[in-house]
């Protein structure tokens, strides 16, 4: 049997290092479970451009952010020395470009799936719904379809979390399946919404079948009481989801700034979400329910030469409801890290806690 897996833009960039629990995992079922087996990761053409477009524009701000925090501590010391950021740059991405290639091959098309994508803009088939006309994620099939026809000898995954446009849920609500306007030649192509349900259906990973739950609850929650702040994952993700919210302070509407947990009032297991675990590791989906503190960021209305351009307003005080998976350790008995990160305001909290 011979295993194609196209990846999404959206899975790969979820990590783009590639280095999480959910790549690894991936890497590792390739050179045991498929041992014997032609299994290949594929990016489409477009993905590729994507996901190097993407990591170019990443890498580019952060060095402008690196070059301005050098210029502003070097306005008080000349300890720090400049980078070339255009050099640096150049060569991350490079060293990025050829790391992609080395992982997946990348699949160029034949010219009918670019007329293929127009006719189904056209026609209003999926992924186009909502007026939609952007043509990615149309050649994106496109491209997947036409390998799947040129390789019959071939069992097709493509992964992507953009279940809205590709896919639809199935008959019991847990997994989902190719929209009817997507022809998977008789289930040769099958859509997964992340890694975790490919590997599951080919028993790399599998249901929950650990005695002793209560204990690794009570490890679970005592990480999350003492080292969540700490998470560095954590940390980048509320400050994410705050800076690019939408927030308002006595009618006056602007970005969430400087967040950070006044209190963890309860910490759960997700019952929605079945309890994974691999050879090695327990993979437990949770929420933390949780007071948050953060302030609103306003252009400054009344701005003249001299005064500050931004205003700060609060701080404010809410409860959230933060969902998250625990990659638990299940030698070591402990919780290795947390990610997978949800969040939620909670208003029935509001005058409870």
């Amino acid at each position: 049997m011979k295993i194609a897996i196209f990846l999404d833009t959206n899975i790969v960039e979820s990590d783009f290092k590639m280095a999480g629990r959910n790549f690894l995992d991936l890497f590792n079922a390739k050179s045991t479970v498929f041992n014997d087996t032609y299994f290949k990761l594929y990016l489409t053409q477009t993905n590729f451009y994507e996901i190097e477009k993407h990591y170019r524009n990443k890498i580019r701000s952060s060095l402008n952010a690196y070059q301005n925090a050098i210029n502003e501590v070097n306005k008080y010391t000349n300890h720090i020395d400049k980078i070339d950021i255009a050099l640096l740059k150049k060569q991350l991405v490079e060293e990025y470009t050829k790391k992609i290639k080395k992982i997946f091959e990348i699949y160029t098309p034949s010219p009918r799936a670019y007329e293929k994508a127009l006719e189904r803009m056209y026609l209003t088939k999926m992924p186009f719904r909502d007026n939609k006309e952007e043509l990615k994620d149309a050649i994106i099939w496109e491209s997947i379809y036409d390998f799947a026809l040129k390789n019959r000898n071939c069992n097709i995954y493509f992964i992507s979390n953009n279940n809205k446009d590709f896919a639809v849920e199935d008959l019991n609500g847990k997994s989902y399946l190719f929209h009817e306007d997507f022809d998977t030649l008789d289930g040769v192509i099958k859509y997964k919404k992340n890694i975790k349900d490919f590997l599951t259906e080919f028993n790399y990973l599998y249901h929950f079948t650990i005695d002793g739950i209560t204990e690794i609850q009570d490890i679970i929650t005592k990480y999350v009481y003492e080292k969540l702040e700490m998470n560095h994952g954590f940390e980048n993700f509320l400050d994410d989801f705050f800076y690019n919210g939408s927030f308002s302070f006595e009618s006056l509407e602007g970005w969430g700034t400087e967040p950070y947990i006044e209190k963890i009032i309860d910490v759960s297991m997700d019952n929605d979400v079945e309890i994974l675990q691999s050879d090695e590791y327990c993979y437990v989906p949770i929420k933390i329910d949780c007071r948050i503190s953060y302030s609103v960021e306003i252009s400054n209305p009344g701005y003249e030469p001299g005064d500050e351009d931004f205003l700060v307003l609060g701080p404010i005080s809410e409860v959230f409801t933060i969902g998250a998976l625990v990659y638990y350790n299940i030698e070591e008995y402990c919780v290795e890290y947390l990610d997978d990160f949800k969040i939620e305001f909670k208003e029935y909290y509001k005058e409870k806690y």
